[in-house]
């Protein structure tokens, strides 16, 4: 049978054709009926646009039948549902995520940790967590895929909130949550460690771009914000030290590897010495470079929800650099030179510097917050992360002084100058000089690579075997890369993925792989059967976080290609 339909509109009568089609897109005919329509418009008959398919697509059904709770919200307002506070040494998790409106209007969906801020504020938002998000995409109803559960998060609450989009949300929902152990406290058996640990010349290289020595003649100069942000010069600026991740995570996860999934990774805390004041342009936030870094590793080797604890990361204030030892600094006179000479550069010129907060936040007081963090925490177990250049040795010696040392239990310290050039006058957080004396220790030690790191720890029993596998492997690529030229076709996680020419990179290259050797050494020796996960199932750093996480897109996008195919075939 065939049907014909035949309509007639004026040139005016835009209401009439709007009617029209999805009316002519309804009456379809079924088996071999088809359905021929035309439109008239000023007297000329016009075809519509042919369908694409005889069939109506599936649609993918998502309802919250059954959902045991219920609210009406009004336009711009939203349900904010809070799980309740985890126990010291766990952090909240959503295990169960179904939302609706039953309206059928749109809301934006989002899970991240509880806070002040709005997802809308330019302002350091809250960490989000996307796989478990719908932002701007027109949602009415929203079911967590069972892959992306449960939701770990890195606070002690966990927080899902409902925007409403429409004049009325009629929301449902079905929202649980639980508490995911850390493996930290010091009652957790083969458990790991809350890494705290710094930024320039520990995670990543400062490589700064000047040649000047002191603070004056980089002042003098204008880098005086690079020569501050750390001193080692072996790879480019702000490229990331091979390794350093995996041995983080490694120390979270402990000698157990993480007990066979008992335990999560506790996210890495950063100190950071830029300073709170700046925290808009300067802070570490979610998409920034270093906590990408992290999440890669952590994805690449299917620890999806490890990273940087960027909510609970400390930074320092300006008013930190009232001390003349926490900087290094000899006289005051050198000191009172910086704020001459920077203070007309931010008042003549028409955008904002911030050279000199960059300058005064150097030494923040990272003991001080260790002390502060371990009182809050006085069951868990810390390690610290640091460098030799501009005074976390100091730091590190006023945590292992202070009354809660018995919870640190390794320090850490990249060495990126000559010892005997270090600085040597420190003061406490109570104000109180002393003079530097952090020989290596059985908590103690200072590695030139963190290939050299990662034996140490696994003697001391704070990772496990695979985890110096793990950090073996990833030095292991980026030598291949920066010192061979044979580089990933998706590049390196840590940033540059190009053979050096840099005297400085390729005399980094011979100590690595001299304790490359030795790394391996250790591992053959604790890994006889070789279990630990093979080099060939391990894909490439630089896109981990797109294959861990984007997989269900990759997915989607393939049927839906696939259904085109079909469509297309069919006509």
């Amino acid at each position: 049978m065939r049907l014909s339909l035949s309509f007639r509109c004026g040139p005016a009568h835009l209401a009439c054709i709007l009617l029209v089609l999805p009316l002519a897109a309804r009456v379809r005919g079924q088996g071999d009926e088809t359905l021929n329509t035309a439109i008239e418009i000023n007297g000329n008959e016009t075809s519509p646009p042919p369908l694409e398919s005889e069939t109506e697509p599936e649609v993918t059904s998502c309802n919250c039948d059954g959902c045991p709770s219920s609210d009406r919200v009004s336009l711009g307002l939203h349900k904010d549902l809070v799980s309740p506070d985890c126990p010291e040494g766990s952090v909240a998790t959503v295990t169960k995520l179904r939302t609706a409106n039953t309206r059928g209007t749109s809301y934006d969906l989002v899970t991240w940790n509880p806070g002040d801020f709005s997802q809308d504020t330019s302002i350091n938002p809250n960490y989000v967590y996307r796989q478990a998000s719908e932002i701007d995409q027109g949602t009415t109803c929203y079911e967590a895929d069972p892959d992306v559960l449960p939701v770990i998060g890195d606070q002690s609450a966990i927080e899902v909130k409902l925007n409403c989009e429409a004049v009325i949300c009629d929301f449902q929902w079905d929202v649980q949550f639980g508490c995911a152990e850390l493996g930290v406290l010091t009652s957790s058996t083969d458990g790991g460690v809350q890494v705290l640990s710094d930024v320039d010349d520990t995670i990543t290289c400062a490589s700064p771009t000047t040649t000047c020595d002191s603070i004056a003649s980089c002042t003098l100069e204008g880098t005086i914000k690079w020569y501050l942000s750390g001193i080692d010069r072996r790879l480019e600026h702000k490229e990331m030290y091979p390794g350093v991740a995996e041995l983080m995570l490694g120390l979270a996860l402990g000698p157990g590897g993480g007990n066979d999934g008992e335990y999560s990774p506790a996210k890495a805390m950063m100190l950071s010495a830029r300073p709170r004041e700046a925290q808009l342009l300067l802070a570490i936030d979610q998409d920034s470079e270093l906590n990408v870094y992290l999440e890669n590793a952590g994805d690449r080797w299917n620890y999806t929800n490890w990273g940087a604890n960027t909510d609970s990361s400390f930074y320092g204030t300006i008013f930190d650099g009232t001390s003349f030892k926490e900087f290094g600094q000899s006289s005051i006179e050198e000191f009172s030179f910086d704020i001459r000479i920077r203070w007309p550069h931010i008042l003549n010129n028409s955008y904002i510097s911030f050279d000199l907060l960059v300058s005064l936040a150097q030494f923040p007081a990272k003991a001080r917050h260790f002390n502060t963090l371990s009182s809050d925490r006085p069951n868990t177990q810390f390690a610290f992360l640091g460098d030799n250049g501009q005074g976390d040795v100091c730091g590190a010696q006023s945590m292992l002084e202070s009354a809660n040392s018995d919870q640190m239990m390794a320090v850490l310290i990249h060495v990126v100058k000559d010892p005997e050039e270090q600085q040597t006058a420190c003061e406490s957080p109570e104000g109180q000089d002393f003079t530097l004396d952090l020989p290596e220790s059985e908590k103690v030690h200072y590695h030139r690579t963190h290939s050299e790191a990662a034996i140490w720890s696994l003697e001391k029993g704070l990772i496990s075997c695979c985890s110096a596998s793990k950090v073996h492997y990833a030095v292991n690529e980026w030598m291949d890369c920066r010192c061979e030229g044979i580089c990933p076709e998706d590049g390196l996680n840590t940033g540059v993925s190009v053979q050096t020419t840099k005297n400085e990179t390729l005399a980094y290259c011979e100590e690595l792989e001299v304790d490359q050797k030795a790394l391996l050494d250790a591992v053959d020796q604790c890994d006889p059967e070789r279990e630990c996960p093979l080099h060939i199932e391990v894909f490439n750093s630089a896109n981990a976080l797109l294959r861990g996480r984007s997989s269900y897109i990759i997915l989607g996008a393939t049927i839906g290609l696939l259904l085109i195919h079909l469509i297309h075939l069919s006509n």
